[in-house]
């Protein structure tokens, strides 16, 4: 897992995107997260940056949750990009007074790749085998079974809070944590690897 020296100095981009250029042309803040994430926006932003790191006006890193990789995987695991992506997770703390917003895991999307390429290997054998689809979901099932339930945060109320830490199919692999939500997930991806649609 990366954690870049700037970890904790991050800008939400909220406004509109023309205004976002002029701040990020002005700043060279160095990490920004598109919030809300747009795809249409993001996409925006990151040709800005690509253009911007070409005439060496500044080098900023992208950042996105682990909730818009999930729902935008494809696009991200075939981008071709030379502007660094980092995807996060973030866990919240609420009281009477105050929320308080951390990230708890940040991945870079070279690793991601790499995860994503570790889970096809895990199933790569049972894909190409000549195994019915009922030996292929027991299969598949095996290899699930041998993740070890663990939650992230030692408390199952806290954990609620860091819900993609045991959840999300990346960082169970980064950080060896899952909960039944996240054995479903890996379940359910590594299924549609072997041809078995759910």
């Amino acid at each position: 897992m990366c954690m870049p020296d700037f970890y904790d100095e991050a800008i939400n981009i909220k406004a509109g995107f023309d205004d976002c250029k002029k701040f990020m042309s002005l700043s060279n803040y160095g990490r920004v997260k598109l919030v809300p994430f747009d795809l249409d926006e993001f996409k925006e932003l990151l040709s800005f940056t690509e253009e911007c790191m070409k005439d060496d006006k500044f080098h900023d890193t992208l950042y996105v949750s682990i909730a818009d990789l999930t729902e935008y995987e494809d696009y991200f695991l075939n981008l071709k990009t030379d502007v660094p992506i980092y995807f996060y997770s973030t866990i919240n703390y609420n009281s009477e007074e105050t929320t308080i917003s951390r990230d708890v895991s940040v991945i870079s999307l070279d690793e991601v790749r790499e995860l994503d390429d570790y889970l096809l290997c895990m199933v790569v054998d049972i894909a190409n085998g000549s195994l019915s689809p009922l030996e292929r979901i027991a299969a598949v099932y095996d290899i699930v079974k041998s993740f070890k339930y663990k939650y992230y945060l030692k408390n199952e109320d806290f954990d609620s809070k860091a819900n993609h830490e045991s959840r999300n199919k990346y960082l169970i692999l980064l950080n060896k944590y899952i909960v039944c939500r996240g054995y479903d997930n890996i379940f359910t991806d590594l299924l549609k690897r072997v041809g078995i649609d759910c």
